[in-house]
């Protein structure tokens, strides 16, 4: 369902998001050329992010041979869409069905979509995999056998080194801590927030800005805090984590109002953030897009 107060976000053109808005019903039909088709010649996928890296049209299409072909059914519930000029966060539950079950995997993700001149130049999901393991292990005999399965599909297609990288993004920073430190970065003072972002680069957002800060973290909290108001009073609402990279979302309780966030962190170090703000609770779809085009 689509809040028809969209239209309000000054700025805002749904065109330029059309290539992301199509991709969930390309991949729901099981058209590979058609989803390959939204990509820019060099875009880079990274499903889950610090699971592996697909490069370029070629790279991409191995992606789909081995994560999306072997599927009986893939299906995106979102739940509200965050945009910047150029991006689109999505808070979703991805439901695929295979041959571990009957029932769909639910696998809720944060997924990131940076466009340039209309093409997806980077898709970038946020997912817990240790969960989904665990779902796959509780199905019995077969559930270890489709994970077998689904284990020699990656060595042989994509190679010894992504299923490593997707070994090591199990054993990320945790749920916990990256809740922590979202909380923290809510909660602290200007002091203690450029104590935390000094070094990090940061990017903020919402329907018409998307402004990226290095070296400037209190010009960044300033940005944030005039669309988003004081960070305190926002709920969290959903916390996300894979390997060194956390998701989450926030929302106003007095508002409609909602703030999606993506943090990497090295050596316990926030490195860089992105934050977009929405003022609405939206959900956008391919119809709206075209229709604007129109």
């Amino acid at each position: 369902m689509i809040d028809p107060t969209w239209a309000t976000e000054r700025g805002f053109d749904p065109s330029r998001l059309a290539g992301a808005l199509a991709s969930p019903r390309r991949v729901h039909t099981g058209d590979r050329q058609g989803w390959l088709d939204l990509f820019a010649a060099d875009a880079v996928l990274q499903d889950p992010i610090d699971a592996g890296r697909y490069e370029g049209t070629e790279g991409i299409g191995t992606f789909w041979d081995v994560f999306i072909a072997p599927q009986r059914a893939i299906r995106l519930e979102v739940a509200r869409d965050f945009w910047a000029p150029g991006r689109l966060v999505r808070q979703a539950t991805v439901l695929t069905t295979n041959s571990a079950s009957s029932e769909p995997l639910r696998v809720p993700a944060l997924l990131r979509y940076d466009m340039r001149d209309g093409w997806i130049a980077a898709l970038t999901t946020i997912w817990e995999p240790a969960p989904t393991i665990g779902w796959y292990l509780a199905q019995g005999p077969r559930g270890w056998g489709a994970l077998a399965q689904h284990g020699f599909r990656m060595m042989r297609g994509a190679g010894l080194a992504k299923g490593v990288s997707f070994g090591r993004a199990m054993l990320g920073i945790g749920r916990r801590r990256g809740k922590r430190v979202v909380e923290a970065l809510a909660k602290v003072d200007a002091p203690q927030w450029s104590a935390m972002l000094g070094g990090a680069t940061i990017s903020v957002g919402h329907a018409d800005a998307f402004q990226s800060y290095r070296g400037d973290a209190l010009g960044a909290r300033d940005a944030l805090r005039e669309r988003a108001g004081d960070l305190a009073r926002l709920r969290i609402e959903e916390v996300l984590t894979c390997g060194h990279h956390v998701g989450a979302f926030a929302v106003d309780p007095t508002s409609a109002g909602a703030l999606a966030l993506m943090l990497r962190l090295r050596r316990g170090e926030v490195d860089a953030l992105t934050a977009i703000w929405t003022s609405t609770r939206s959900v956008l779809c391919e119809a709206v897009a075209t229709a604007r085009a129109g």
